[in-house]
């Protein structure tokens, strides 16, 4: 689909020559797009995983041209470098980078004849976290070899990869080799590359301030997998967009070896995604943070802080601060009106690139898809540390719809268990996050931050995973909500109890 929207708006696709220009009829032409959208939120390694939104920051792309009827050997390997990425441009409802690239002819003479050829891609950022498994021009492609290793093992678990495949003929016409995806047609081939990784985000409110008379220092997601090779296998032109018909991919392999996190029981282990240290967000300390003395710390703490307050509360809201809409982005500042500034009270230490609710907490990071562990060990954990690192209370995460219509899947892959509440595989290019945190939330897009921010929660009233900046309370034994994006479009809904 997005490939096609590429074709549509051919005109509004960058255009560059991989090594200079060619004559006219004797270059070969492709268009390489990504399935998601710039956000430009560009770090050593990558973009940081700030949002739900489809994203996307890679430096560089290597392409490698395989001869299907012959030799089955990588005839050509091309590189498109950062600065020729640089000029891919947005397209369709800036869903998508698409970039025109054409292949000079010292590279297509004796290489590229008439024939048919698989064209396999992955996109990645420079320098990498990953380290990449060396294929060589002239080498016999093997599936088995396509596949990258987090540096240094399991420290981390990776980052924001995209691969993709797809079949290509080189045919004659007035006697000229042009390069085509339809045999009998001169159309420009478009290769799109999907995103080969998960993405695991938690936007948390109304913290506990203290259980059993401890008190709370961490907030940290374990997992009952965790892999370190990346394998770029059962490969798609294009990935479903619509949601009735879904690819659940798990191309994660080779098992982290670090010692293992205890869950709540302490009978099982798990793996650490991420852990958010709560005096990074709230100088003051947790215990100190609790300014309308409920028992917990979150936004409703900021807002009784900000205007020097001790009694305010969700229902007494609009009675105690009348105009907290029209002068909150005022008094945030401190100082003038009898304000205290927002900043003594809580820190965002992202906020040079993303918006929050004031009184939240924020995590993400990229993960290697890894499959359901056996027996009853809960795929995710979210527990509440104290200082010593000890367990004061956990959230299991399940899920709570799975998945709707047609599910299609590649063969070898595995087919989600309805009846799995709490064990469930992370699958390629889905997206699961607790709290609803989006760019296209009203201020959430941090180069046009909200001049008048809203400090309370803002679900979407439609539930339709757009527009939403609302993170999840803690304040609760009940179930509390986790999505899952699949594509990293389409959400289901998750729970935690």
């Amino acid at each position: 689909m997005l490939a096609a929207a590429c074709g549509m708006l051919f005109s509004s696709c960058s255009k560059t020559s991989v090594e200079g220009n060619v004559d006219e009829g004797q270059d070969y032409r492709m268009i390489i797009a990504l399935s998601s959208g710039s956000d430009a939120l560009t770090v050593k390694s990558g973009r940081p995983l700030l949002s739900e939104a489809p994203g996307q920051d890679i430096q560089g792309i290597t392409l490698y041209f395989v001869n299907e009827e012959a030799t089955n050997n990588v005839v050509l390997k091309k590189v498109i470098s950062e600065s020729e990425w640089a000029n891919a441009l947005p397209y369709g409802d800036n869903t998508g980078k698409s970039l025109e690239i054409s292949i000079k002819n010292s590279d297509i003479e004796g290489r590229l004849p008439v024939g048919t050829y698989n064209v396999y891609a992955v996109g990645y950022s420079d320098p990498s976290d990953f380290e990449f498994k060396a294929i060589n021009q002239n080498d016999t492609w093997s599936d088995d070899n396509f596949y990258a290793d987090i540096k240094g093992g399991a420290e981390d678990d990776g980052e924001e990869v995209f691969a993709g495949t797809l079949k290509v003929y080189v045919e004659t016409s007035d006697g000229y080799n042009y390069l085509t995806s339809t045999q009998g047609q001169r159309t420009t081939p478009e290769l799109v590359l999907n995103r080969q990784v998960a993405g695991v985000t938690g936007y948390f409110t109304n913290i506990p301030v203290s259980v059993n008379g401890k008190t709370p220092a961490k907030l940290r997601l374990i997992a009952s997998g965790k892999n370190t090779r990346l394998n770029f296998v059962n490969l798609f032109g294009e990935e479903t967009e619509t949601g009735t018909t879904v690819n659940y991919v798990v191309n994660g392999s080779v098992s982290a070896t670090a010692e293992n996190l205890p869950y709540w029981n302490g009978t099982l282990a798990g793996y650490e995604v991420y852990t958010i240290d709560l005096t990074t967000w709230f100088p003051k300390g947790i215990a100190a943070s609790d300014i309308n003395g409920d028992g917990y710390v979150g936004w409703l703490d900021a807002i009784n802080y900000v205007y020097v307050k001790t009694n305010v509360t969700a229902a007494n809201l609009d009675s105690e601060i009348a105009d907290l809409n029209t002068t909150w982005s005022t008094a945030i500042k401190g100082g003038e009106g009898n304000y205290k500034a927002l900043s003594e009270f809580w820190v965002n230490p992202n906020a040079s690139a993303q918006q929050l609710v004031a009184g939240s907490v924020f995590a993400g990071e990229f993960v290697i898809p890894f499959t359901r562990a056996k027996g009853n060990i809960n795929t995710f954990e979210l527990q509440l540390l104290d200082g010593d690192g000890s367990i004061l209370k956990v959230w299991n995460i399940k899920v709570d719809q799975k998945n709707t219509g047609t599910v299609e899947v590649p063969v070898g892959v595995e087919t989600p268990a309805a009846d799995e509440d709490y064990i469930y595989s992370i699958y390629r290019n889905h997206m699961y996050s607790m709290g609803d945190k989006t760019l296209n939330a009203p201020g959430s897009d941090p180069d046009n931050p909200d001049p008048d921010p809203d400090p309370k929660p803002q679900p979407d009233p439609d539930d339709d995973g757009d527009g939403e900046d609302d993170p999840q309370d803690l304040n609760t034994t009940q179930d509390l909500q986790i999505h899952v994006n699949d594509q990293w479009e389409i959400i289901h809904d998750m729970e935690l109890d």
